[in-house]
């Protein structure tokens, strides 16, 4: 009479419906891998079901709540957040977008100058004898002087420090 060999498949089963349970035939080690839910669309959320095991596919919030980026999707890069942009290429402004209203700003940059009055001892800030202005092609403020000059070399032309008249 002839022998006959049975062999059983070793368990690998982890109770979980979302991995594939395999017994590597080499090395006789179980492997227990996440199941592929991927579904080649980069904009949703592909996630196993761990009830049933079956592959679900969420749309993903576009929304990031800043009204200052523009929200897609896009089916090879999936979600991106794109900064909107306020330069207005005036190197004098300081750009801003309002978070909440995605609206743009281009505030003028304070260019404001400390003068202190020697003969008066008077500390005078924003000197009303000078002009605060910046330079647009560096962004850096300058304060030149008023032109208090009336055109006459027989006058004494000069800007009063407290009110800013000539």
């Amino acid at each position: 009479f002839l022998a006959q060999c049975a062999t059983k498949m070793k368990d690998c089963t982890d109770e979980s419906p979302c991995t594939d349970d395999v017994c590597v035939p080499d090395t006789g080690e179980c492997t227990n891998d996440l199941k592929d839910c991927a579904d080649e669309f980069a904009c949703t959320e592909d996630v196993c079901d761990l009830a049933t095991g079956n592959c679900q596919h969420f749309s993903p919030k576009l929304d990031d709540d800043d009204a200052c980026t523009i929200d897609k999707c896009d089916p090879v890069d999936g979600v991106t957040h794109t900064k909107i942009t306020c330069d207005d290429s005036n190197l004098c402004t300081n750009d801003m977008c309002n978070p909440l209203t995605g609206n743009c700003s281009n505030v003028p940059l304070p260019c404001k100058d400390e003068f202190v009055d020697e003969e008066l001892g008077v500390n005078l800030a924003d000197n009303p004898c000078t002009q605060n202005l910046c330079n647009a092609s560096n962004g850096k403020c300058y304060t030149p002087p008023l032109a208090c000059s009336d055109g006459s070399e027989c006058t004494f032309d000069a800007c009063d420090p407290l009110t800013g008249a000539c």
